[in-house]
């Protein structure tokens, strides 16, 4: 509201203070705009390792955009090294959530991969669920979701 003036005056330099302190405070929506702004350099000097910083508290916390993101912040190599693998987990973590976005980026990379960096992808995405998960028949369920960019014979 404060940074399009919905409903009171127009104040970026505020909004960016109140997201930055929501962000801190551990909201996954405020950690994803945080991330944004970065990245896109809007109100703060672009940076892309703090966009990753705070996509990955926001990805952590099961926030589908950064998690998508974050599987192309790997993948491009952006603020991070490319690493095909950790790019194809969280890719498949935003495209389990129905992310059809991410669902055409994990294809664009699974092209880049091999079958067993592609495994490995699909095998973390996996172990990050059962972590998160309450109990073992949710995280059976969660990785239902978790499917392969790619099918082989």
């Amino acid at each position: 509201m404060l940074e399009k003036g919905i409903g009171t005056a127009k104040d970026p330099k505020q909004a960016l203070f109140w997201c930055r302190q929501a962000a801190q405070q551990g909201i996954a929506e405020a950690q994803e705009e945080l991330a944004d702004r970065y990245q896109m350099g809007r109100g703060v000097a672009k940076d892309d390792k703090l966009a990753v910083h705070w996509w990955l508290k926001a990805g952590e916390q099961g926030h589908t955009v950064a998690q998508r993101n974050l599987g192309a912040m790997y993948f491009l190599g952006y603020g991070v090294p490319k690493d095909y693998v950790t790019a194809y987990m969280w890719l498949n973590l935003a495209a389990s959530n129905r992310d059809r976005l991410a669902k055409r980026w994990r294809e664009t990379v699974a092209k880049e991969m091999t079958r067993s960096q592609i495994a490995k992808g699909q095998q973390r995405a996996s172990e990050w669920l059962e972590q998160r998960a309450g109990n073992r028949h949710e995280a059976e369920g969660a990785r239902e979701m978790l499917t392969p960019a790619i099918r082989f014979p």
